[in-house]
Parts: C-alpha cells; structure tokens; sequence
C-alpha cells in the first residue's frame, strides 16, 4: 500500500476538524523546498506509518503524539514539545534538535544507524542531535 503525499497545510486542516488519527501518510519534501510545520498544536495525534523525510518543525506542540513505525530522518525540530509524546519502532536518523522538550517521552525499539535504541539510549541521541545543530549552526 503507498503512502499518499500530504504537506503541512493538509495535516493543520484535518486537525482543526478533529482528526488525530494519520496512517500512511507522506509529507517528505524534495531537496529544494521542506515541508514546514510551524506554530501549530498538534497535541494528542497517532501517526503510523507516516513518512516525515527532510522535514521543519519549529514551535511545533506534539504533547501526547504518537509515531509508530515512522519514518523520521533529517528533520530539523527547534523550540518543539514532544512531552509525553512516544516514538516507537521509528526510523530517526540525521536529526536537528534545539531547544525540544521531552518530558515523560516514550523512546523504545528505534532505528539508529542499524543500531536498535531503547529509552535509556534517549538522552545519548537527543544531545547527538543538539549537538549536530550546534556544528550546522556554527559552520
């Protein structure tokens, strides 16, 4: 079953109307144009299966959110809540991370490089991402 491509215009949409539920969806951009999430509430959804490739998050509320079996490389995430929020069996590879909260965040069974990450591995990725957009920042 493929993925149906939606940007962030679509998602903001459906959650002004109640959904809180996306399974297959695609929202990776092409090199030359990411898709941007910005300054929205996205608090309580459950994402399955969706692919969040080269994508923006900057003030981006996601308490409670869920992604499971997700894909989420490259994204670039500042000034973001992810408290509560839970990230299972998901891709999250070359990731830039600043200022994100994580309170009481779910991290199990995660996709790293070929390695496996678990929750005690969080906080390890979580400075590694802070710590690429500090160098990106720098350059």
């Amino acid at each position: 079953m493929q993925r149906e491509n939606k940007t962030a215009e679509y998602l903001t949409e459906q959650y002004t109307q109640g959904n809180r539920v996306f399974t297959r969806l695609d929202f990776s951009s092409d090199t030359d144009n990411s898709e941007k999430f910005k300054n929205i509430d996205l608090s309580g959804c459950l994402f399955y299966q969706c692919f969040f490739h080269s994508c923006e998050f900057q003030s981006v509320v996601l308490k409670g959110s869920e992604f499971i079996e997700c894909n989420l490389k490259c994204l670039v995430m500042s000034n973001c809540d992810l408290s509560d929020a839970k990230i299972v069996n998901c891709s999250v590879e070359a990731n830039l991370w600043n200022n994100i909260k994580t309170d009481n965040i779910t991290f199990l069974l995660n996709d790293h490089y070929g390695a496996t990450l678990l929750q005690e591995d969080f906080e390890a990725i979580k400075k590694d991402f802070e710590k690429v957009w500090i160098e990106q920042k720098n350059k």
